[in-house]
């Protein structure tokens, strides 16, 4: 691949890591929905059922279609984990600190914390999770 052909595939990357998000809350929460409506499950179960299932396409879409992953699934699955831990967790601190520490309206502070999750979690997809494995 020239360095041409890759800086504009990595150019994509961006437009399919949004479309896979995409995706994903439709899946997530089809499944918390359909989990309520149709087994009666719990809010609970319902909602680690959708964010399990959730996790697996996302990872399966991202590593297949957004970064066309072709090393070992099994490590960059847990790099995976990783990340979108501590993008949540980034995103966690975000959230709180603009909820009791600068006295932002909620709703306002999940809104500014959802593009910091976002781009730390694309970033660390890019340059950690689905980097080439050495045999």
């Amino acid at each position: 691949m020239t360095r041409i052909a890759e800086i504009r595939w990595n150019a994509r990357q961006p437009v399919r890591f949004a479309v896979v998000g995409v995706i994903n809350t439709a899946v997530t929460l089809g499944i918390i929905y359909g989990g309520k409506f149709f087994a009666g499950l719990d809010d609970v179960l319902a909602n680690l059922s959708g964010y399990v299932i959730g996790l697996m396409v996302s990872f399966l879409l991202n590593a297949t279609w957004t970064f066309q992953h072709d090393g070992r699934v099994w490590p960059a699955a847990v790099r995976f984990l990783a990340a979108f831990l501590v993008s949540y967790l980034l995103n966690l601190t975000v959230v709180l600190t603009l909820i009791r520490s600068l006295g932002v309206n909620d709703y306002l502070a999940h809104l500014a914390g959802a593009p910091v999750y976002t781009i730390c979690f694309f970033l660390m997809c890019r340059c950690f999770v689905f980097r080439a494995d050495k045999a």
